[in-house]
């Protein structure tokens, strides 16, 4: 990592992370229930909340894998090894909704990391590089683990400074988005 600015630390996401978990691993193939992600949800900085398969509605766990905002996503594996490690943020979730084994939910401790920040941190260049380094195949899919994904290396700014950013990242999304 680079010199950093004044008030920034070195951290890794594990140091920042109250818990970082894979999703369920049972196959959703109902009409309705239980909503699971789908890999294609997750993508650099964007969560498809709609992009969902099911499992039956009374599945016994989903508590242990349901979704709050400000959760990361995180792409354990896919077969595009450029989508591995692709973060994104739950920015709200209404119901019940739930990810799979081939994503990885981290939870931050929210005192010292904003999720946005992090989330911005996590698809930046140097943590791409990271990543890259840390991909293994498999089967014909590329992979990452959560363990790896506690090592990577990020910036943090102070708290005050990590608000500045995403905001701004924030109206500048919309704005690309609009544009679209």
């Amino acid at each position: 990592m680079t010199a950093l600015p004044a008030g920034w630390v070195a951290t890794t996401l594990g140091d920042l992370a109250l818990e970082v978990r894979n999703g369920i691993s049972a196959k959703p193939d109902q009409d309705a229930g239980l909503p699971v992600l789908r890999i294609s949800a997750v993508r650099p900085m964007k969560l498809d909340a709609s992009d969902v398969r099911y499992l039956p509605a009374e599945f016994r766990d989903a508590d242990t894998y349901a979704l709050r905002t400000d959760d990361l996503l995180f792409t354990r594996y896919n077969g595009n090894r450029e989508l591995v490690g692709a973060c994104a943020r739950v920015h709200a979730v209404s119901g019940t909704l739930t990810y799979p084994d081939k994503l990885i939910r981290v939870r931050l401790h929210t005192r010292a990391a904003m999720p946005a920040f992090i989330e911005a941190a996590a698809c930046a260049q140097g943590a791409r590089d990271f990543i890259d380094q840390q991909l293994k195949t498999s089967a014909g899919q590329v992979g990452v683990s959560g363990a790896d994904l506690k090592r990577l290396p990020l910036p943090l700014a102070p708290l005050a400074e990590q608000q500045r950013i995403a905001d701004k990242l924030d109206t500048v999304t919309a704005r690309v988005d609009a544009c679209r």
